[in-house]
């Protein structure tokens, strides 16, 4: 025979409680289920007088979870004087079931409740001649928190002065409990005694929220006594848990992970020539974007500068550099010995065209769009700062603390892109982490808490591939914000092959090759630019593994009544980035704001 304790019961009441409603329960699997008594297992009634029987039904383990719609069958062993108001009852929400036994006139028997699965409790029941009377208790409560239910026990011979609302009580001569912190109850066919204390425990999300006692309560014979017991808050520690929405802001500390670090420098490739003329002090070759594009162009007709078996558009990076065209500014074309024409005039003819195509093509551009240059170079820009210093919203969910910590869960869920667009007007766009690179975006932990709420949050990592990352931001981010859905539509926008060949027709005397060839020189030359800003970013997605590792803190704060925080305030960061065998440091902040509670395990 088992006999709960006070304190045990009381918890998993409001574990029942919180989780809510009850729908259609399984028979427990065997060995998986007990049943306890709640309160005293020795129960003393007058002759023909009554007494309620209460059991408490859970699963096994050290957390005792509620089995409610459970049948506990009820008989009487040792008399056939003494009746039962059921022979059957059914667990309630909160796992507990009830029976009044209502004894004749013999001496002592039992009463034994049997559950669905589990082992049988026996209550022991004399049937005394002594005297009894009646307890009425009135609840108080005029405090803020949401009381609910409360736990109202009575004692013998026990001081209020001694109560520890946290510890487990003694066993309870009756105990029952009210859902309404203004409610009342009642003790019936109680001894009459001149020491009795009764102590009423207010719930408030599974923590006692709520102390009331009252001591030296007389009991007469044949008498209904009334007493009030009043409920008065108890201070409470501080809680952190449930789930909260971080708004992080994560700074890379000056470097960049080299996949984007090589996208950054090639999208820059596009803006950072400048001299028409050339100028080898400065390594301007040329003015872009006309001389970036004029490198596709100029390889359609010229193939220079490649390696053995290339051809005239697939032209290697290795001594040429991506859309650089200084070899025309330092070698004479005509005559350079690495320079393969692919019709008479093919490369002889850049050196007629090159600085007036490029002024025509530039002024063409900042028809279209006003400051391009600046526009481009601005957003670019902007790019590099998305992860430089990102802006990441991610959820962090805790459980409830223990000895051994709170359980954790970090997942990073959006990045924020502030992207200038060409009339220089920022763009806010959000991207979903679950389609940029993360390979890994939630991680565990076990975090420590303090008395004092200061969370600590032990290194966790996540791991992406900083490539794909870049190319989503690219491909997401950048385009939309310059309103363009693709490279191709970016670069034929702002060049008119058409306007172009017959300018260059028109005004570039002795140009050994056609109107149509340099159409078709300019039409091939945005595709293969386009292609390759498009292959040289793809390529940068099978480039190495990454990560990011965070460690932090943060003080729990705007507390409610439950002492629960429902903000993280000063939230640091700390931690690293990596890739392949490069590293550097990350520093950031955050906040959160709780949104709920933390889902059940």
């Amino acid at each position: 025979m088992k006999t709960i304790r006070f304190s045990w019961a009381l918890s998993a009441l409001v574990m029942s409680l919180a989780a809510g409603c009850p729908g259609t329960v399984e028979p427990p699997l065997p060995g998986t289920a007990e049943l306890d008594i709640v309160g005293s297992s020795s129960v003393r009634i007058p002759a023909s007088g009554m007494a309620e029987l209460r059991v408490f039904y859970h699963e096994v383990g050290e957390i005792m979870t509620p089995i409610p719609d459970s049948d506990i069958e009820w008989t009487i062993e040792g008399t056939t004087d003494a009746t039962l108001s059921v022979e059957e009852s059914t667990t309630d929400e909160n796992g507990e079931a009830t029976n009044t036994i209502r004894a004749g006139g013999e001496s002592s028997f039992r009463v034994v409740a049997t559950p669905v699965e589990g082992d049988p409790v026996s209550f022991s029941v004399t049937v005394e001649d002594f005297e009894a009377g009646s307890l009425v208790i009135d609840l108080e409560y005029s405090g803020d928190r949401a009381i609910t239910p409360v736990a109202v026990s009575l004692h013998r011979d026990l001081r209020c002065e001694t109560i520890d609302p946290f510890a487990p009580l003694p066993t309870a001569v009756q105990m029952t409990t009210v859902a309404d912190p203004n409610g009342s109850t009642a003790f019936a066919n109680i001894e009459t005694f001149d020491r009795y204390a009764v102590i009423a425990i207010g719930q408030l999300r599974g923590e006692v929220g709520a102390l009331g006692c009252v001591d030296r309560v007389s009991v007469d014979a044949g008498r209904e006594t009334s007493e009030t017991v009043t409920l008065m808050d108890v201070s409470m520690e501080p809680r952190v848990e449930g789930v909260y929405e971080l708004q992080n802001e994560i700074d890379f500390s000056g470097s960049l992970p080299p996949s984007i670090d090589l996208a950054v420098g090639l999208l820059d490739e596009i803006t950072d020539d400048n001299d028409v003329l050339g100028n080898p002090e400065t390594e301007d070759f040329g003015q872009d974007p006309a001389a970036f594009l004029l490198d596709f162009a100029m390889r359609q007709t010229c193939r220079y500068d490649c390696e053995d078996g290339e051809s005239f558009s697939d032209c290697s990076q290795l001594n040429h550099d991506f859309g650089d065209i200084r070899t025309l500014y330092l070698e004479n074309l005509g005559s350079y010995g690495p320079a393969e024409s692919r019709f008479t005039g093919g490369c002889t003819a850049w050196e007629y065209a090159a600085e007036t195509a490029q002024n025509y093509v530039n002024g063409l551009i900042e028809d279209f769009v006003p400051g391009f240059v600046l526009a481009f170079t601005n957003s670019v820009g902007d790019l590099a700062r998305t992860i430089q210093n990102a802006e990441i919203i991610s959820r962090m969910t805790i459980g409830a603390n223990t000895e051994l910590g709170a359980p954790m869960q970090h997942e990073l869920q959006t990045m924020i892109a502030r992207i200038r667009n060409l009339d220089g007007e920022p763009q806010v766009i959000e991207i979903d982490l679950r389609e940029a690179g993360f390979r890994r975006r939630t991680t565990d932990a076990t975090v420590t808490i303090t008395e004092e709420g200061l969370v600590m949050i032990p290194e966790h990592s996540f791991t992406l591939s900083y490539g794909e990352l870049i190319q989503y931001l690219y491909l997401n981010a950048l385009l939309p914000a310059l309103g363009y859905d693709s490279t191709a539509e970016l670069l034929g926008s702002l060049v008119n092959c058409d306007s172009v060949a017959t300018w260059v027709a028109d005004n570039v005397s002795a140009l050994p090759i056609t109107e149509d060839q340099v159409r078709t020189a300019c039409n091939a030359g945005l595709g293969v630019a386009s292609a390759q800003i498009d292959t040289r970013l793809g390529s940068l997605v099978t480039s190495a593994e990454g990560t990011i590792t965070l460690m932090g803190s943060a003080v729990g704060a705007d507390y409610d009544t439950a002492m629960i925080a429902q903000s993280l305030e000063d939230g640091m960061w700390m931690g690293m980035w990596g890739e392949g065998e490069d590293s550097g440091a990350i520093t950031g902040e955050f906040t959160g704001e709780r949104t709920g509670d933390a889902p059940s395990r």
